[in-house]
């Protein structure tokens, strides 16, 4: 068998055949890619011109962006998505020339901006439906809002908003309706001090123009309240200058007047009841004395029963009576134990040649002064105390100054 080869002639033109065979298949190539059909989904924002003399009132606000699912060439494709990204293709709704009432603008039509060869086949929302209303300006004063009540013992004295009356640009059918634009809700739970500071107004279902005022300045004022509270069955305790004689009634009760919060915040012990009895006017004491009460911080001499307020706010609260409004003070005969004493403290009074005793005392916030004078010498020997024996002391009140 024989084989015959290709003479190089031959070859040299096979070659360029073949060049060209390759090329023509690259261009074919390049044709096909370019009729490829490319999707794509693309968000585009939406602007919305409205005339001056109208605005939107539909409860429901107009879509600001649309989805749009597009097709078209590779080369077109990138051109959308770059144009998309630079923000260059708007869908713009025109109502400068729209009525009163309902209007439907559809999106279906493309935007002016959308590059050839590129076809839109479904947008989202295909349509948005608007409300329009007249614009109008009306000046509505301000009425403060609050929700919840103020702590027990706090009360509000005075409310005021700045500016008292706002003008508003809105919607006619919703303005005329009303006759005061409220304030959001200012809460007053657990509230003890004074408020002044920006709130928000409750703009919502007015259909209000931009550029209308958002926020006022509130001022809330917030006072203690002054009320009385009376602890009752407080123990009228002894005196260690004063051992041995007997108060009665051993309690009492006790009024007392200031700030509410704080009468409310005096807890167990916090008012003491307590006799007090100078050096000198137990020298003075027979056997028996009635005696007034006064506050803690009185007169140094004398004798009386002191009512004293343990708290960090105790200069704000006054006493305002006291039952019984006198005690008596009484010496048990000596040598005689006594069945009831002044505090759980108070031991038998010693026998001795001298007992002493106090007059007098001195009471605060309008209550009487009185002193304790003896009825007969220090020296002359007790007697033991009888129903119909006349008191040796007793208490002669004198008005003190304002």
């Amino acid at each position: 068998m024989r084989i015959s080869l290709p003479s190089g002639a031959s070859l040299r033109e096979n070659v360029g055949l073949r060049i060209l065979s390759l090329l023509l298949a690259f261009a074919a190539w390049m044709l096909a890619q370019g009729e490829q059909t490319y999707h794509a989904t693309v968000v585009v924002p939406v602007e919305y011109q409205f005339p001056e003399e109208l605005i939107l009132a539909g409860d429901t606000p107009p879509p600001d962006q649309v989805v749009i699912q597009t097709s078209g060439s590779r080369a077109a494709m990138k051109t959308l998505q770059e144009e998309v990204r630079d923000i260059e293709i708007i869908y713009e709704v025109d109502l400068r020339y729209a009525e009163p009432g309902r209007t439907v603008h559809s999106f279906r039509q493309p935007p002016d901006s959308l590059p050839d060869q590129v076809t839109i086949h479904t947008v989202s929302p295909s349509e948005v439906e608007l409300m329009l209303d007249v614009l109008v300006t009306r000046t509505l004063p301000v009425e403060l809002k609050t929700r919840g009540e103020l702590p027990e013992g706090y009360a509000e004295t005075a409310r005021s908003t700045q500016p008292a009356q706002v003008t508003l640009r809105g919607g006619q059918t919703r303005l005329k309706e009303v006759d005061a634009v409220a304030t959001e809700a200012l809460r007053l739970n657990k509230r003890t001090e004074n408020f002044e500071g920006e709130i928000a107004l409750d703009l919502s279902d007015l259909h209000i123009h931009p550029d209308s005022p958002r926020s006022v300045r509130a001022t809330v004022v917030v006072q203690e309240v002054v009320g009385q509270r009376t602890l009752s069955m407080l123990r009228v305790g002894g005196s260690d200058e004063a051992t041995g004689l007997v108060v009665q009634p051993v309690d009492c009760s006790v009024t007392l007047e200031g700030p509410l919060p704080v009468l409310l915040d005096l807890g167990p012990g916090a008012v003491s009841v307590q006799l007090h009895a100078s050096e000198s006017a137990l020298n003075q004491l027979s056997r028996t004395a009635t005696l007034p009460w006064m506050v803690k911080g009185g007169a140094e001499e004398g004798l009386y029963v002191e009512i004293g307020i343990e708290h960090p706010r105790g200069a704000d609260v006054m006493v305002s009576s006291v039952e019984p409004s006198t005690f008596q003070l009484t010496r048990p005969a000596t040598g005689k134990r006594s069945d009831q004493a002044a505090s759980p403290d108070t031991a038998p009074a010693k026998p001795s040649q001298t007992d002493e005793a106090a007059p007098g005392s001195e009471t605060t916030g309008g209550n009487e002064q009185a002193t304790a004078t003896p009825d007969s010498p220090a020296a002359e020997p007790p007697v033991p105390p009888s129903q119909d024996d006349p008191p040796a002391t007793t208490a002669t009140p004198a008005t003190t100054g304002d």
